[in-house]
């Protein structure tokens, strides 16, 4: 009886523990993308900033608009496919 209460108890730590681990990659995984996120708008920002004109600014953001709605295509087909 000693035995199978020690094993539960081990087995609840074990669960927790991963679940722990799980929401920690999780949360990496996250930061990492957000990461990515702000560094594609420093070179986006800095693309615009370069700019000598403001039609040719105009037309670097309708590109970057028209390059982010591409990539939220690409994300939606995949979420389809794997349905």
């Amino acid at each position: 009886m000693k035995n199978k209460k020690t094993l539960i108890i081990i087995l609840v730590a074990l669960v927790l523990f991963l679940a722990g681990g799980f929401v920690r990659l999780k949360n990496q995984k996250q930061l990492l993308i957000e990461e990515e996120e702000r560094k594609n708008l420093e070179q986006e920002a800095q693309q615009i900033e370069a700019t000598d004109s403001v039609a040719e600014a105009e037309a670097l953001l309708d590109q970057i608009e028209i390059e982010g709605l591409d990539d939220d295509f690409e994300v939606i087909d995949k979420d389809l496919d794997q349905l």
